[in-house]
């Protein structure tokens, strides 16, 4: 039982839980609740409320399974502990708290793939430092614990980092195996799916039997291959995720704007989805619909949408399953493969909206490279995005280029030896007075100098002849020839240096020497001057200004730069001089954040709390 616990009764007015035992049922008992339900509210106020709230909702969800998991193992272990909160499961002290976390990430690394399990260490993570920065007063937990603690999920997370990367590998050949070609593409495109769609959508359009107007219903197994052929055409024609098909409305469908098109490019559609995952970034999703696809979507939408969606529904997307409800990106991905399958394209694996974003990026690196911007703007993401996470690298035709240079190469050499063999040796061919007269032009800098740069004279000369009848072999030699000659036709200089010239270029060189030196001291002066030793009242008064980051472990350059800055007392004690320039506020910043940096390591300003007060 633990020290906040009365015996026979639990916190806040719940049961007893060792009569009950409620939070092995599912529920957790009120201040684990409470304390899950601030995490959640401060995660979604994290950076000003710029962050997504369903990132808050994975990081609530993943803290509470943590907490599950623990909770069993601990109470299987120490009875004792069933009749504390759910929570003090991540917050035993000790040796104890550190092996019902081990227990948990044995059991995770075995269940999740690499990159979950550190999803799940980052929420631990971001619970731990909320608890340290909104100082939640829990008993028998210490700020050391909680810092402790976050330090532990940062290094398990670190660890992790091989294996994600063995997974990344695994990941990109499951992906090589499922790229799809151009040809199946164009076969769901235009292949037969598209013609039952336009079968079964013609069907259920309104006829005239004998005067009387009459509606066909259709099947809900036509109903899906329908609207699941419709999703992936549009889909592959702009390179989209699964989501931006689930979350299209039908009024922002009947707002599309139209293009009129060409004997080149079709005419279109153009239709925005507000409700997409890069929205923040990239704002509304531009979706191109070709003419045709768009007159069947719209006949999708009164005629057989309108058999599944009451008049009086909020359901407003456009796609929606047999039972009248918006889907899901999963399910969208599931209707996609049901297309390809129908269609009788086989791939190993099963085919969704990232395996067509990654097919379409792969084929445009290598068969279409200058429009490869064109593809990631269209697909919502920038071009680095997509080598990196969309493009699959195929080892195959890289590996197989470099088969081919090393066949080349040995069958190059092959060649030039065989006239040794034969004992046929080439005679060199001599050198023509123009030949030799359009080297001393070309290469005239290397001649003087003697600087003869093998690489820059193979630029210089691939556009003459001089290759058609010398080797380049000849060529340098009788460069080294001509440098030569040269070398005998110079004369030594006859200038005379006097002795006045020789004092004057003596006092010039010391003059010089002396000012370098003089420069260096007056930089090692201003570098002392910032990188001085602190004296006691300096440390005192820097210490009672980030008093609280250090109790927190929270320090940063920019806030305590900024509390020394507004303390007229930090100029009065030398702290700063108040008239540093952008360089020296650099080098100031630096200097008095390794100051606090250091102080919260030696642990001395815990023992000055009652001075800084």
């Amino acid at each position: 039982m633990m020290p906040w616990m009365k015996s026979g009764e639990a916190s806040d007015g719940e049961p007893d839980l060792e009569k009950g035992n409620e939070s092995q049922q599912g529920c957790f008992d009120t201040i684990t609740d409470n304390l899950i339900t601030e995490f959640y509210d401060y995660m979604i106020d994290v950076d000003g409320g710029y962050r997504n709230v369903k990132i808050a909702q994975q990081y609530k969800s993943q803290v509470k399974s943590v907490i599950r998991t623990c909770t069993a193992n601990s109470t299987q272990d120490d009875k004792q502990k069933q009749s504390g909160p759910a929570i003090y499961s991540l917050l035993t002290p000790g040796k104890v708290g550190a092996n019902i976390l081990k227990s948990w990430l044995s059991y995770a690394v075995n269940k999740y793939r690499p990159g979950t399990v550190r999803s799940y260490l980052m929420s631990l993570r971001q619970f731990y430092k909320f608890l340290i920065q909104e100082e939640k007063s829990i008993p028998e937990v210490s700020l050391d614990l909680l810092n402790a603690r976050t330090d532990l999920m940062t290094s398990w997370s670190s660890a992790q980092k091989k294996n994600i990367l063995k997974r990344k590998l695994e990941k990109y050949d499951e992906d090589y195996r499922k790229i799809l070609s151009s040809e199946s593409l164009d076969k769901i495109c235009h292949g037969n799916q598209r013609v039952n769609a336009v079968k079964q959508l013609a069907a259920t359009s309104e006829n005239t039997h004998r005067g009387e107007i009459i509606m066909r219903t259709i099947s809900d197994k036509s109903h899906c291959e329908v609207r699941d052929w419709l999703m992936t055409r549009m889909l592959i024609d702009n390179s989209g995720r699964s989501g931006v098909a689930a979350k299209m409305t039908v009024a922002e469908f009947n707002e599309a704007v139209h293009y009129q098109g060409t004997e080149e490019d079709p005419a279109r559609f153009r239709v925005h989805v507000k409700d997409h995952k890069t929205a923040k970034v990239y704002g509304p999703a531009v979706v191109w619909i070709y003419e045709d696809l768009y007159h069947l979507i719209d006949m999708y939408i009164r005629t057989v949408r309108s058999q599944f969606v009451l008049s009086d529904s909020s359901v407003e997307c456009v796609f929606v399953s047999s039972n009248g409800i918006a889907l899901t990106s999963s399910q969208v991905s599931t209707a996609i493969a049901r297309t390809f399958e129908r269609e009788g394209v086989k791939v190993k694996g099963k085919v969704c909206a990232t395996t067509i974003r990654k097919s379409l990026a792969t084929g445009m690196h290598v068969h279409l490279p200058d429009q490869k911007e064109h593809l990631a703007a269209l697909a919502q993401h920038k071009v680095q995005t997509q080598a990196n996470y969309y493009r699959i690298h195929d080892k195959i035709n890289e590996t197989d280029l470099g088969r081919r240079a090393v066949k080349n190469l040995v069958s190059l050499k092959k060649e030039k030896s065989e006239p040794e063999t034969k004992g046929e040796m080439k005679t060199p061919a001599l050198w023509t007075a123009d030949e030799t007269e359009m080297l001393r032009k070309l290469c005239k800098e290397e001649i003087e100098t003697g600087l003869i740069d093998e690489q820059n004279i193979n630029k210089k000369l691939e556009e003459t002849s001089l290759f058609q009848t010398h080797s380049f072999k000849a060529v340098i030699l009788k460069l080294r020839r001509l440098r030569d000659a040269f070398m005998e036709n110079v004369e030594p200089p006859c200038h005379e240096v006097t002795t006045q010239d020789k004092i004057t270029n003596y006092l010039a060189k010391c003059q010089s020497e002396v000012a370098s030196t003089s420069q260096a001291e007056s930089t090692s002066t201003e570098n002392s001057r910032f990188w001085r030793k602190f004296t006691d009242e300096q440390t005192g008064h820097l210490i009672s200004l980030t008093y609280d980051m250090l109790k927190c472990n929270n320090i940063k350059r920019e806030v305590v730069w900024q509390r020394v800055v507004s303390d007229p007392r930090s100029v009065e004690i030398g702290l700063i001089t108040g008239t540093e320039n952008e360089e020296e506020i650099h080098k100031a910043k630096q200097r008095l954040n390794d100051k606090v940096r250091q102080e919260f390591k030696k642990g001395s300003w815990k023992k000055k709390k009652e001075t800084v007060r």
